[in-house]
């Protein structure tokens, strides 16, 4: 199991390192839109939505390496579990609160509707944090030794569930996330029943 715990450490490796890309991108580009230099902001600010999306393919890698090879629980990515066990959820300071993980369903469901049915991981998860940041909680917002949030992390694991019901297609195109007919029945009934969902709904 050496050999797979070191891919694991260079995927998280890898990860904090393209989060400090974003980070330092999106950082000059507001600075140059403060002073005025909007094309250049406009340019910088693209290219962090392109390193951002190429950061979601490599979280989708990451879960899909150990769903199939690590036998190791690691508090900042999903992990392959006895038939019929959910997965863990990353370790939690004592005294903090996290929203539940099917909270997220809906958040999600809704962001793809308004997106055409289909759209980059980053754009989703985008749109999910502008509908759920509200409510968010101290240890949602809290960074993992991966370098993303929890909340982003929870926003992974409920796509993979709702991959495995039929809810998201399983045949997309690596990074795109799509509704099914079944995920939008699942959103009709979200919104009558008023279940799942810890948000403003």
């Amino acid at each position: 199991m050496a050999g797979q715990n070191e891919v694991m450490v260079a995927f998280e490796i890898l990860l904090k390192e393209i989060e400090a890309v974003v980070e330092k991108l999106k950082r000059e580009g507001a600075g140059e839109l403060n002073r005025g230099n909007y094309r250049v902001a406009k340019e910088m600010i693209d290219h962090a939505e392109r390193v951002a999306a190429f950061r979601e393919k490599i979280m989708e890698l990451k879960v899909e390496w150990q769903k199939s090879f690590s036998q190791e629980v690691d508090e900042t990515a999903p992990n392959r579990e006895p038939t019929g066990a959910s997965p863990r959820r990353p370790k939690l300071e004592r005294g903090l609160n996290t929203t539940p993980r099917e909270s997220y369903r809906r958040p999600i469901l809704e962001a793809l509707v308004e997106l055409g049915g289909s759209a980059r991981a980053y754009e989703v998860a985008e749109r999910v944090y502008e509908k759920t940041k509200d409510r968010l909680t101290v240890a949602d917002k809290q960074r993992l030794n991966s370098g993303e949030e929890r909340w982003r992390k929870n926003t992974m694991w409920c796509r993979y569930e709702m991959k495995n019901e039929g809810l998201l297609a399983d045949n997309s195109p690596r990074g795109i996330w799509e509704i099914t007919p079944a995920g939008r029945l699942e959103l009709a009934r979200l919104k009558k029943e008023k279940v799942y969902c810890n948000f403003n709904c």
